[in-house]
Order: C-alpha cells, then sequence, then structure tokens
C-alpha cells in the first residue's frame, strides 16, 4: 500500500497510528521537561508548554462529543461531505495557510490562562484520556460515516469526521513543533 500522505486518504489504522504517534511525541517532550520550562513562556507573549497540551486537550474534546453525536443528526444540521476529502497533506497545507493570514486565534474555550507543575500530572492524565475516548468513539463509526459526515471547524469550516480526526494528528504535530521550536530558542537565549 502506498503510504505517502500526500496521494491517498489515511486508513482508519492508520489514523489510530498517527494519533497514538503524535500524541506521544508531545507527551514525551513534556515529561522530559523540569516543572519550570513546562510552565514558562516559550516567549513573550506566547504559550507555556503546559498552555499548549491544555489547548489540545480543549480542542480536542469537541472532537469526541462530535463523533458522539448520531450521524443522523449531524447530517441533518451540517449535511453530507460534497468534495473529494483531503490527505493528510492537503490538511497541513489548508491548516498552515489559513495560519499565515494571522487571523486565526484560538478561541476562548480552548485555551487555559497560566499553567502550573503541580497540573502536570493531571493535564497528562487528560491528553491520555482524551486520546483514548477519540479511539473509542472512532470504533463506534462506520468508514462512510467517517468519510460523509460533516462538523464545523473554526478556522476550516466544513470537513469529514475523518478530516477531523487527521486534522487533530496535524495540529497536535504543530504543537509539539511549536514547543521544541520555542524551547530551543530560550536554550539559545
Amino acid at each position: 500500500m502506498n503510504s505517502d500522505p500526500t496521494t491517498h486518504l489515511l486508513s482508519r489504522d492508520e489514523i489510530k497510528v498517527g494519533l497514538r504517534s503524535s500524541f506521544s511525541h508531545l507527551l514525551n517532550q513534556i515529561e522530559l521537561m523540569s516543572d519550570t520550562t513546562f510552565e514558562t513562556p516559550l516567549a513573550k507573549g506566547k504559550w507555556s508548554p503546559g498552555q499548549h497540551l491544555g489547548h489540545l486537550i480543549l480542542s480536542t474534546l469537541p472532537l469526541v462529543k462530535a463523533l458522539q453525536i448520531p450521524a443522523e443528526k449531524l447530517q441533518k444540521k451540517y449535511g453530507l461531505l460534497d468534495r473529494d476529502e483531503m490527505t493528510e497533506a492537503d490538511m497541513e497545507n489548508t491548516y498552515v495557510k489559513v495560519l499565515s493570514t494571522g487571523m486565526v486565534k484560538a478561541p476562548p474555550q480552548f485555551t487555559m490562562e497560566a499553567v502550573t507543575g503541580d497540573q502536570r500530572t493531571d493535564l497528562d492524565r487528560q491528553f491520555r484520556t482524551v486520546l483514548e475516548d477519540v479511539l473509542k468513539e472512532m470504533d463506534r463509526r462506520s468508514d462512510e460515516e467517517l468519510q460523509k459526515t460533516c462538523v464545523p471547524h473554526p478556522a476550516i469550516g466544513l470537513i469529514s469526521l475523518r478530516e477531523l480526526l487527521v486534522f487533530t494528528k496535524v495540529h497536535t504535530i504543530h504543537h509539539a513543533y511549536g514547543i521544541e521550536k520555542g524551547l530551543k530558542t530560550l536554550s539559545s537565549n
């Protein structure tokens, strides 16, 4: 099978592997840092690693909720996907393009105020739990429901449930990269 994300849609198993890998990568980063690093903003006006983690939890919870809503109800409200689904590369390019406009900022319901090292264990547990909830709810859906059922994304618009799952992987990797980049900048100052 061709595993090039630019030319094919990810299978259910590939999405699961990608989600587990991206979540694990971010958690490995978090586990290796001190509490001080966890709670310190990566630059002036930027989030701390703890805030990135909190944001990922808060922004993944709506995916769990969407996967729990009957497909018929979502389809009645948002319709069926009326275009080809985006590949992982398409999703990443779309997300980067939207971010590059500078017009997109995480809505308040997806952000956390200052995070302390004392919250780290609980946030780690919540992040692991939200991933397991996504995977469990994903298993309750048919491939057709994942491909055709639409939900709104605050920055991208209507996307399929499968695309939202792929977005969650891309989004988590984006934040892991942001943390890595921020830590390198901090250490060079």
